[in-house]
């Protein structure tokens, strides 16, 4: 199994564990602590490209940097657009990361170095 293939079933993993925090008998403080790893690694994973360069360490800052990015302007564009749910923008970025998914995907099978 290649790394990028890996990347996509960890992403998977905590984006269905993350999602598992709307069934209703999961108590708030316990989905919140449930979501962190998604909100924290998911979008960042999945728009990182080569990334066999990198130390674990590396990759983490990385990822985290670019997830609270991405989450940041969703929220920001949400507030904006006076649409701010919670659930809506838990949406967009789980679209965002299947996106992200998608796009370094295509690019590997390129067999480019640009990412």
């Amino acid at each position: 199994m290649d790394a990028l293939t890996v990347r996509a079933i960890v992403i998977a993993a905590i984006a269905l564990s993350a999602v598992a925090t709307i069934v209703p008998p999961i108590t708030p403080a316990a989905s919140s602590l449930q979501a962190l790893p998604f909100l924290f690694l998911g979008p960042g994973l999945a728009w990182m490209g080569n990334i066999r360069n990198l130390k674990l360490l590396q990759v983490a800052a990385l990822a985290i940097g670019i997830s609270l990015a991405a989450e940041t302007l969703i929220g920001t564009l949400l507030f904006m657009l006076g649409r701010w749910s919670p659930q809506i923008g838990h949406g967009l970025l789980i679209l965002l990361t299947l996106l992200g998914i998608l796009v370094t995907w295509r690019r590997s099978d390129e067999r480019t170095t640009l990412w």
